[in-house]
């Protein structure tokens, strides 16, 4: 990873933890512990050392439509080209396509495939949402 990737990375990691932190304010829920650290930044940059080492984490993208029966689910499950699965019905075309794209993001997985993959489904779909396996 360059060093140009690495500031990319944590600038991304910085505007994530602001994001998740006004969403927090919004809503009236925190994400501080007991004593007031912020569990984010743990998480956050437990990312970023992912991202460094080029490793996956294992997570789950879990999506569906609000106006029809489509759903599905995208799984990371290893580091291994072949260790992304899931599986999806009633989609559309349109919605077929951009489920293969992300599932292809995710077994990539290089640097930005995560947000593509994400951005991807919130397109198509209306409730997106990326849960720990």
């Amino acid at each position: 990873m360059t060093e140009q990737e690495k500031q990319q990375a944590l600038e991304n990691a910085r505007k994530m933890l602001a994001a998740r932190q006004g969403y927090a304010q919004k809503t009236r829920k925190n994400s501080f512990d007991e004593w007031g650290n912020d569990k984010c930044i743990g998480r956050t940059m437990d990312t970023i050392d992912a991202m460094k080492r080029g490793s996956a984490s294992d997570r789950q993208y879990r999506y569906w439509a609000d106006e029809g029966p489509a759903k599905g689910s995208i799984r990371r499950f290893s580091g291994g080209v072949n260790g992304v699965g899931g599986g999806c019905s009633d989609l559309s075309e349109d919605q077929f396509g951009a489920y293969k794209k992300a599932q292809d993001l995710v077994r990539r997985n290089s640097l930005g495939d995560r947000e593509e993959a994400i951005f991807l489904l919130k397109s198509h779909f209306n409730n997106v949402f990326e849960v720990p396996v």
